[in-house]
């Protein structure tokens, strides 16, 4: 393979691995949309039934069991929940929230298709692009 073959076949790939150049940048502004229609994840993909919401609440019930289903869709729609400790834009029980909470947000919420609010205070940006990653791996 060719040096001009190899980078095609890089950029080709670089969607797959590109997580680990992601970099989460701002802080808080306590706008309160991360606690409003999220989408939980089991198993790595959105949760689409009560099913899986329910083997969720099996595995970890003190985390689970504070979020609300909003609306059950359609099967190919994920659902929706809400925190039940939200009080306007904060929560209530800050000090005890889990972890799930504390890391909001986690890199891994991109690569499943997530976008922030406009409101949100935090942007996702690339630490590098694919040509500096790639120079960089060729010194």
């Amino acid at each position: 393979m060719d040096i001009g073959q190899l980078v095609k076949h890089l950029k080709n790939q670089y969607s797959e691995f590109r997580d680990p150049y992601l970099r989460i940048r701002g802080n808080c502004v306590q706008c309160g949309n991360c606690c409003r229609s999220l989408i939980l994840t089991y198993r790595k993909r959105p949760v689409y039934t009560m099913k899986e919401y329910e083997k969720l609440l099996r595995w970890d019930r003190l985390t689970y069991e504070r979020f609300v289903v909003d609306d059950v869709q359609s099967e190919s729609i994920p659902l929706t929940f809400s925190c039940k400790y939200q009080e306007g834009n904060r929560c209530s029980v800050h000090e005890s929230r889990p972890e799930i909470c504390k890391t909001y947000p986690h890199r891994s919420i991109f690569g499943m298709g997530a976008v922030l609010e406009e409101s949100c205070g935090y942007r996702l940006v690339e630490k590098d692009s694919f040509e500096d990653i790639l120079e960089k791996k060729m010194r």
